[in-house]
Protein backbone atom coordinates (compact mmCIF):
# COMPACT_ATOMS: atom_id res chain seq x y z
CA UNK A 1 0.00 0.00 0.00
CA UNK A 2 1.35 3.39 -0.99
CA UNK A 3 0.90 5.88 1.84
CA UNK A 4 0.64 9.64 1.51
CA UNK A 5 3.53 10.04 3.95
CA UNK A 6 5.75 7.93 1.68
CA UNK A 7 4.75 10.05 -1.30
CA UNK A 8 5.55 13.27 0.55
CA UNK A 9 8.98 11.95 1.55
CA UNK A 10 9.81 11.42 -2.14
CA UNK A 11 8.97 14.97 -3.15
CA UNK A 12 11.77 17.33 -4.04
CA UNK A 13 9.87 20.59 -4.47
CA UNK A 14 11.30 23.82 -5.84
CA UNK A 15 9.13 26.72 -4.71
CA UNK A 16 9.20 30.35 -5.82
CA UNK A 17 7.58 32.80 -3.41
CA UNK A 18 7.04 36.54 -3.50
CA UNK A 19 5.78 38.30 -0.38
CA UNK A 20 4.70 34.97 1.16
CA UNK A 21 2.67 34.04 -1.95
CA UNK A 22 3.42 30.87 -3.90
CA UNK A 23 4.05 32.02 -7.47
CA UNK A 24 5.71 28.94 -9.00
CA UNK A 25 6.32 25.31 -8.10
CA UNK A 26 8.11 22.33 -9.61
CA UNK A 27 8.60 18.82 -8.25
CA UNK A 28 11.56 16.69 -9.29
CA UNK A 29 11.02 13.11 -8.17
CA UNK A 30 13.73 10.58 -7.30
CA UNK A 31 12.99 8.82 -10.59
CA UNK A 32 14.08 11.96 -12.52
CA UNK A 33 10.44 12.60 -13.45
CA UNK A 34 9.11 16.12 -13.07
CA UNK A 35 5.41 15.52 -12.61
CA UNK A 36 4.32 18.89 -11.24
CA UNK A 37 5.03 22.32 -12.68
CA UNK A 38 2.98 25.41 -11.90
CA UNK A 39 3.24 29.16 -12.44
CA UNK A 40 0.54 31.42 -10.98
CA UNK A 41 -1.56 33.19 -13.63
CA UNK A 42 -0.42 36.62 -12.44
CA UNK A 43 3.22 35.65 -12.95
CA UNK A 44 2.98 33.99 -16.37
CA UNK A 45 4.66 35.59 -19.36
CA UNK A 46 7.62 37.16 -17.58
CA UNK A 47 10.14 34.31 -17.86
CA UNK A 48 9.70 32.96 -14.34
CA UNK A 49 8.57 29.54 -15.59
CA UNK A 50 11.51 29.29 -17.98
CA UNK A 51 13.92 30.23 -15.21
CA UNK A 52 12.41 27.63 -12.85
CA UNK A 53 12.58 24.95 -15.54
CA UNK A 54 16.24 25.79 -16.26
CA UNK A 55 16.98 25.56 -12.53
CA UNK A 56 15.38 22.12 -12.29
CA UNK A 57 17.16 20.92 -15.43
CA UNK A 58 20.48 22.14 -14.02
CA UNK A 59 19.93 20.01 -10.91
CA UNK A 60 19.71 16.85 -13.00
CA UNK A 61 18.27 15.83 -16.37
CA UNK A 62 14.62 14.91 -16.09
CA UNK A 63 11.64 13.79 -18.09
CA UNK A 64 8.55 15.96 -18.30
CA UNK A 65 5.21 14.16 -18.09
CA UNK A 66 3.04 15.84 -20.73
CA UNK A 67 0.06 13.56 -20.08
CA UNK A 68 -1.53 15.73 -17.40
CA UNK A 69 -5.22 15.04 -16.76
CA UNK A 70 -6.07 18.71 -17.24
CA UNK A 71 -5.68 21.19 -20.09
CA UNK A 72 -2.09 22.40 -20.28
CA UNK A 73 -0.06 24.35 -22.79
CA UNK A 74 3.42 23.21 -23.78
Amino acid sequence: MYLVSEFLERLNPRIVECKAQLVAYADLQQTDLMSHFFVHDDWQGNGLGKALLRHVEDLKPCLVDKTAPFPAQF
